[in-house]
This record gives C-alpha cells, sequence and structure tokens, in this order.
C-alpha cells in the first residue's frame, strides 16, 4: 500500500471537519428546537424580519446585462 500524499490527507481532514461542523449543527437544532418558546435561543431561531424579503437582492434586467457585455468585452452598439 502506498503512502497518502499531502492533498489526500487534507481532504480527509476537510471532510471530517466539515462532518463534525454539520453533525455539531444539527445536535444544536435539536436541542433548541426541543426549548420552551419563551426561551431567547428559540425565539431567535424561529424569528423572520419584517420589511424585506430575505435574501439577496434580484438582479435587474439591464444591469445583468451590462455585466454580460463587459464580461465578453462588447459595448452597446456591438
Amino acid at each position: 500500500m502506498r503512502p497518502m500524499n499531502i492533498n489526500e490527507k487534507w481532504i480527509i481532514v476537510k471532510s471530517s471537519i466539515a462532518s463534525r461542523l454539520e453533525n455539531r449543527a444539527l445536535r444544536w437544532y435539536g436541542h433548541v428546537s426541543r426549548m420552551g418558546e419563551e426561551r431567547w435561543p428559540k425565539r431567535i431561531l424561529e424569528w423572520s424580519p419584517r420589511g424585506r424579503r430575505r435574501g439577496q437582492p434580484a438582479v435587474k434586467w439591464k444591469t445583468y446585462i451590462t455585466k454580460t457585455m463587459e464580461g465578453k468585452g462588447l459595448e452597446e452598439g456591438d
């Protein structure tokens, strides 16, 4: 059996770290989801901000076209 190189070791370490983070996040979520409604962690977990939509703002069509043209080296008259 050949020895592992650095890249292979890094991939294994990275995947195990990601797995641990996912497991801890799920464990925390399960813990908080069982809390009473009056507890702050539960309230914050279920909180949804009002007054604006979640996520990134929608890209305007003109902005999208302009950036696409710039990326391809085109100008508006082409």
